[in-house]
C-alpha cells in the first residue's frame, strides 16, 4: 500500500535515530523502517512518500501508518 505523508523525511536524520531503520542511498533511494514486533516495515521516501510492506490487513496498514506519524513526526 502507498501513502503520502505530506511532509518531507530527512532520511539521514531517521537513520541515525532509529534502530528499526535501514538506510543505504548507494545502494536504494529509501529507507526501510521496520515497526517493532511486527512483520510490517514502510520504504520512506525524501518526498513523503511511502509503501508499506509486510501487512496481512488493512488494519495493520492503519496501525503502521500511525506509528510512523508518532515516532518521526
Amino acid at each position: 500500500a502507498s501513502v503520502n505523508f505530506h511532509r518531507r523525511f530527512d532520511l539521514e536524520e531517521i537513520a541515525r535515530n532509529f534502530r528499526s531503520a535501514e538506510y543505504e542511498p548507494e545502494v536504494f533511494p529509501g529507507l526501510v523502517f521496520r515497526m517493532e514486533e511486527s512483520s510490517v516495515a514502510f520504504l520512506l521516501f525524501v518526498e513523503g512518500e511511502g509503501v508499506c510492506v509486510g501487512a496481512k490487513s488493512e488494519e495493520e496498514i492503519k496501525e503502521g501508518i500511525n506509528r510512523i506519524e508518532e515516532t518521526i513526526g
